[in-house]
């Protein structure tokens, strides 16, 4: 009677055979998903998904914009509403000033914001970049969101007024009084019920450069005398009363007489700036780390050039047509000699890897039922069969990797779709059922003591004997 593989007949069996196709099965399937991740994390996105994605991010971004929203909750908490500078003015009759900022909604102001405004360095001084809160800041189509970031781009601090440092009365005939103020140099306090005897001045908060090219700087004295006070202190910043007034008839002639605006109060102050990047501080949260900030084509190249002729559509068309760009076109993987597009390289790599991890079990558990405690098969070199601790680590890594390769191969292959972990997960599970089984048999094989018995196989000399 001939040796049974099991060593049933009393002889040495050998079954080192299925050691080294079990091996070859091994690492040819470790090399499968190996380079099934590399490949398809190595492929390149066309310039539709890129676009796509981009597009992704600016519907994100119009929604924390929220028509202008989102930049008047952060200046509310940069801005002077509820202070005021209070000054002691000595003169002829010494009186307490309140200076407090004027009302951003009163037709006086021309400004949105009480004493802050969002400035661009320009020179020596600062240059105010103004947004207005209208149509023109609504994001609704492409060309609204490349002017927006673009303007948004052009804001490098937040400046707001500091200490007040000298100030003058003009009169309608541009007759300047300076003030002597006591405590020149007063910080902001907080402002409170207006103390018996002081008077509150509404003022609005200007850069110089934006004053000196106001169109009307030169109407009237009056006007001319605040430029020529401008021009003079050089300062920065300034807080200004503004208001109209008519000239005098002394005459009594009926002649109708209409306001001219005027200048009657000037302070000049200190600016006290802060670096902000507004772009950022938008897409924070949203924008991926290393998103490229700066110009609107610089920022979303793929949006620009794609969508060079179609300005004009909402944000939610362009996605829409971005994604049928994208899906027609399809990212594509490259190997030697030829490209697999992305989808089709998950789908057919998931399935190798589960073919042969199910072709993988089914030899293993045949080796499981046949080798003897005996057998020669347990000198032939595989981490399978080892009993050496790196080697047992080493083999549950590589068997749990189809699991993670099938995962990884899924949700990248089919990332266009709401699905796509949905997909990721049942492969997962999918491959773990005969990874599961190898592991089983593995765990039998790895304890098994000499002399202990095992599930019995007929040997093939006993089955054509009985």
């Amino acid at each position: 009677m001939g040796d049974g593989a099991n060593g049933i007949a009393g002889g040495t069996t050998d079954t080192s055979g299925f050691v080294d196709h079990l091996r070859a099965i091994h690492l040819t399937l470790c090399i499968v998903c190996v380079v099934g991740i590399i490949a398809i994390s190595s492929q390149a996105p066309s310039a539709a998904t890129r676009a796509y994605e981009r597009a992704n991010l600016l519907l994100q971004l119009k929604n924390r914009w929220d028509n202008g929203k989102w930049l008047e909750t952060y200046v509310a908490s940069h801005e002077m509403a509820g202070r005021a500078i209070k000054l002691d003015i000595s003169g002829p009759a010494k009186e307490t000033v309140q200076l407090v900022p004027a009302p951003a909604s009163s037709a006086r102001s021309r400004q949105r914001f009480e004493w802050f405004t969002l400035g661009a360095s320009e020179g020596q001084g600062f240059a105010a970049v103004r947004i207005r809160f209208d149509d023109s800041t609504r994001i609704t189509t492409l060309a609204d969101a490349e002017s927006l970031w673009n303007l948004l781009r052009r804001v490098q601090y937040a400046i707001t007024p500091g200490v007040v440092r000298r100030g003058w009365r003009i009169d309608f005939d541009g007759k300047v009084t300076e003030l002597k103020i006591e405590n020149a140099g007063q910080t902001t306090v907080e402002r409170k019920n207006d103390p018996p005897g002081s008077k509150a001045e509404q003022l609005d908060f200007w850069l110089r450069k934006e004053l000196l090219a106001d169109p009307t700087k030169d109407q009237n004295s009056n006007l001319r005398a605040a430029r020529k006070l401008i021009n003079e202190s050089r300062s920065g910043c300034y807080l200004m009363a503004s208001g109209f007034a008519a000239p005098d008839n002394p005459q009594g002639k009926l002649v109708m007489m209409l306001p001219m605006p005027i200048i009657p109060a000037l302070y000049e102050v200190d600016c006290k700036s802060e670096k902000i990047d507004l772009q950022s501080l938008l897409g924070q949260t949203i924008l991926p780390s290393g998103f490229p900030l700066g110009d609107f084509q610089e920022s979303f190249p793929d949006v620009s050039e794609l969508a060079k002729d179609l300005k004009s559509l909402s944000l939610t068309e362009l996605q829409t047509f971005f994604r049928s760009e994208k899906d027609r076109a399809s990212d594509k993987v490259e190997f030697p000699g030829f490209k697999l597009p992305a989808d089709s390289l998950a789908y057919w790599g998931s399935g190798i890897i589960f073919a042969m991890s199910l072709y993988w079990f089914s030899v293993l558990r045949d080796f499981r039922l046949r080798v003897a405690t005996s057998d020669k098969a347990w000198s032939v070199p595989w981490i399978g069969t080892s009993r050496e601790i790196v080697s047992r680590c080493l083999f549950i890594v590589t068997t749990i990797l189809p699991i993670a390769a099938v995962g990884y191969l899924l949700s990248k292959g089919f990332d266009r779709t709401s699905t796509r972990w949905a997909w990721a997960l049942a492969g997962a599970l999918a491959v773990a059922v005969p990874i599961v089984g190898i592991l089983h048999s593995w765990w039998i094989l790895q304890h098994r003591e000499a002399g202990e018995p095992k599930e019995a196989m007929p040997s093939p000399d006993l089955m054509q004997g009985g």
